[in-house]
């Protein structure tokens, strides 16, 4: 009469071994990477982020962003999908997945004559999606939301302040992210229809820092000093999203789904302190003020539409970000917000998954673009931003479903008309996708 119960605990027990054994194998693979963030803990590099949150990621795996950051309508049992919760309708039973992915950098910069370069290197994100009850199915995931990343220095130009101070150079710099953390869960309450929601949490610290240094040229100077500002941006808030997708085709050779995402957005009510410290022959004065910040994330409509058989997968999505509404104009650095349109397309192509001969065949080969805009305006003009990007995917072993992905991206933001900066960046993502056939969660049998 025990005999169930034993088969219960050691199917659960067996469960939970896999568990920590796939959250070990993330741990060691990322430990390297936290220890390198430490060293240089700038995840961007723009001076467009001087402003508002910093520079978006691309959400999506690394798959995804290999194809364009295409997902929105994407419906399958074997695959992770972060871009619509709804997809977790389709969570196959006694089945688990994890993803993991890291992602490299280069950011180089041009403004007029002036050019600059730099390299990041960081985790990217990590995803568990395992089912709930039949048609139930529910993840969980920590990826960027946004970076701050910028080194700046200019000198004064203007003859009557160095005749009368001495030389002047402005220092900027600022760092920091905003993560989000996620859990979602999506239902089939008929068939071939998908809905989901997902709860997130954007949490953070973004630093801005400002410094001024003079060298006076005049002989007994002394009645001017330096002054210095720091502005910490803590953020901890929590929003959300909802989804649902349907298949308009749903056979075993081909499959046409549409999806559709809204999300919520609001005001991030980020706590703002704000420090000033100078030094003069009178000795430091410090003040310090706290505020919330006005800043708010955009309501965002997604939606899109994906075809998948055998050999051929085709996606297109469209993103539409309302920043402008709740979000206000900078009148003195005559920064604005700008409402987003970002289309994306992607395309996958798989010779024969299960060529047992030859290993290239097995392969996917990924490629996508993606074009849209800055959601900040610079003296009334907009950035243009837009990217290829290209990927393979790599099965671990022949007729299975686990691979390891590797991307990269090449995009430019920007523009070098009024004074303004262009971005060029490059980058390079790999990635694995793990699912746990049915043998995890097998039954022991008992002689």
């Amino acid at each position: 009469m025990f005999y169930p119960y034993l088969l219960e605990y050691l199917k659960l027990m067996r469960f939970f071994r896999h568990i920590l054994t796939l959250l070990a194998t993330a741990a060691f693979v990322t430990t390297p990477s936290l220890l390198s963030a430490q060293e240089s803990s700038l995840n961007a590099f723009s001076p467009y982020t001087l402003y508002g949150v910093g520079e978006l990621h691309t959400p999506g795996t690394v798959a995804q962003r290999s194809m364009g950051g295409v997902g929105v309508a994407m419906q399958s049992n074997l695959v992770y999908n972060p871009l619509n919760p709804a997809a977790l309708g389709n969570t196959m039973q006694q089945s688990f997945i994890f993803t993991f992915g890291t992602e490299g950098q280069n950011f180089y910069s041009k403004q007029g004559d002036a050019k600059t370069s730099f390299n990041t290197f960081n985790v990217r994100d990590i995803a568990i999606q395992f089912p709930i009850t039949k048609k139930l199915g529910m993840s969980a995931s920590v990826t960027p939301y946004s970076s701050v990343g910028y080194r700046i220095l200019t000198e004064e130009t203007n003859p009557d302040v160095i005749a009368d101070i001495g030389y002047v150079d402005y220092y900027h710099q600022g760092e920091g992210s905003i993560t989000e953390a996620k859990v979602a869960m999506g239902w089939e309450p008929f068939k071939r229809f998908f809905i989901g929601a997902s709860a997130i949490l954007y949490v953070g610290d973004l630093d801005r820092s400002y410094t001024t240094r003079i060298t006076s040229i005049t002989a007994g100077q002394g009645t001017f000093s330096s002054a210095s500002a720091l502005d910490n941006f803590s953020v901890s808030r929590v929003m959300g999203n909802v989804g649902a997708q349907y298949h308009i085709i749903m056979k075993p050779q081909a499959a046409l789904t549409v999806g559709a995402v809204y999300d919520f957005g609001g005001e991030l009510k980020a706590k703002n302190k704000h420090l000033v410290s100078s030094n003069n022959i009178f000795g430091d004065t410090v003040r310090l003020t706290e505020t919330i910040s006005p800043i708010a994330l955009p309501r965002s409509i997604s939606a899109g539409i994906y075809f998948q058989n055998p050999k051929w997968v085709a996606g297109f999505d469209y993103v539409y970000q309302d920043w402008k509404s709740k979000n206000e104009y900078d009148a003195v650095n005559q920064v604005g917000y700008n409402n987003t349109h970002t289309y994306k397309l992607g395309v996958q192509f798989t010779p024969n998954r299960g060529d047992v001969r030859r290993v290239l065949n097995r392969w996917s080969y990924r490629l996508g673009a993606r074009y849209g805009s800055s959601y900040l305006t610079f003296r009334g003009q907009k950035l243009p931003d837009m990217a290829l990007t290209l990927g393979v995917g790599i099965p671990i072993k022949i007729f299975g479903t686990s691979s390891i992905d590797v991307g990269c991206e090449v995009g430019r933001r920007g523009t070098l008309s009024n004074g303004l900066v262009r971005d060029t960046y490059f980058k390079f993502s790999i990635g694995m996708s793990m699912f746990g056939e049915d043998y995890w969660f097998s039954r022991y049998k008992i002689d």
